[in-house]
């Protein structure tokens, strides 16, 4: 019994105490609590930077609480009317900061641990670019926008993790597909790929004496225009005269060195064909020869001798009939 009364005394006596000093509390004057507050505010921002945050919104705070109470007590000693309500609701505010700032901290790090446990082995690009943005704004002591950013945050990583375990179920399903398509038909699968290899095998030569063919009729028909370029340019300077002396030698030079170009791929292009084929084409022994061939048949039939030398006209001459001397008797 003596001991319960104790306690309900203890008990009332700790009661009467802090109703005390709840009572001194309230008779603070505006300009007290506002010292206070300023006092506190520091001890905060200490606080804030020995745990690495960025205190520069704080410290701005406190510089304009410092402000306000040089003014309100200047005003007081005049004797004129205060108001400390500013640097109480600045105090109200970083107290605030303070108390999000660490929350928050807390919150990112479990944050991390649920990413870095949901998402193993797991890329994704929104995730990381939202925990950027998360860090960039507790760096700019913008707090108040960081729990939306955390909310999507969670969100990106349940996404992922449900786009990743649907890719990994197709994935085993199609795979295990396969392994039983390729065991039940491995058979066919050889024999088709055994029939594709010799038809291939077959007609490879045949596709490739085609193209060389067709290569050929170009080049050929290349060849021909350019001889038709050559005798037009002989034309217009001997017949026509509409071109200078010069500029038929210019055009006749560049026009054979075309034409001997074209015709050494002539060549390369009949031994390759005359290699896959040597029954059906026949190989020119020597391109020069040939070509001199050439060049002195279309001189016989067009009268030409060279695209860059004038003609020479076919002069006959009369055969000179020898007279006998009358011998004098």
């Amino acid at each position: 019994m003596k001991k319960s009364l104790f306690i309900i005394l203890i008990f009332f006596s700790l009661f009467s105490i802090n109703q005390l000093v709840l009572a001194e509390e309230q008779n603070l004057t505006d300009k007290e609590l506002s010292i206070q507050c300023i006092n506190n505010s520091e001890v905060i921002l200490k606080e804030l930077i020995e745990n690495n945050f960025s205190y520069q919104r704080i410290n701005d705070s406190i510089k304009q609480m410092n402000d306000f109470f040089e003014v309100q007590d200047s005003l007081e000693e005049k004797g004129r009317a205060t108001d400390y309500s500013n640097i109480l609701n600045l105090c109200d505010e970083i107290v605030s900061i303070k108390i999000s700032a660490f929350d928050l901290r807390d919150e990112i790090r479990v944050l991390e641990d649920f990413k870095e446990i949901s998402l193993e082995g797991i890329e994704s690009n929104e995730t990381e670019d939202l925990l950027e943005e998360i860090h960039k704004e507790m760096k700019n002591e913008r707090y108040e926008l960081v729990p939306k950013l955390i909310e999507e945050t969670y969100s990106s990583i349940i996404m992922a993790q449900s786009r990743a375990t649907t890719l990994n179920v197709f994935y085993d399903a199609t795979t295990k597909g396969l392994k039983r398509f390729f065991k039940e038909n491995w058979l066919y699968i050889v024999i088709s790929l055994f029939i594709l290899l010799i038809l291939f095998k077959i007609f490879k030569k045949p596709v490739k004496i085609k193209i060389l063919k067709n290569k050929l009729y170009l080049v050929e028909a290349r060849r021909k225009s350019l001889k038709d370029m050559v005798l037009k340019n002989q034309d217009d300077y001997f017949n026509k005269g509409d071109i200078s002396e010069e500029a038929f030698s210019v055009r006749g030079k560049k026009l054979v060195e075309l034409l001997r170009d074209n015709d050494r791929e002539i060549s390369i292009l009949k031994q390759q064909l005359y290699a896959l084929n040597k029954k059906e084409f026949k190989l020119e022994i020597s391109e020069s020869e040939g070509h001199k061939k050439v060049h002195k048949h279309e001189a016989i039939k067009k009268n030409v001798n060279h695209p860059t030398k004038p003609i020479k006209k076919n002069i006959t001459k009369k055969p000179i009939k020898k007279t006998k001397k009358k011998s004098k008797k």
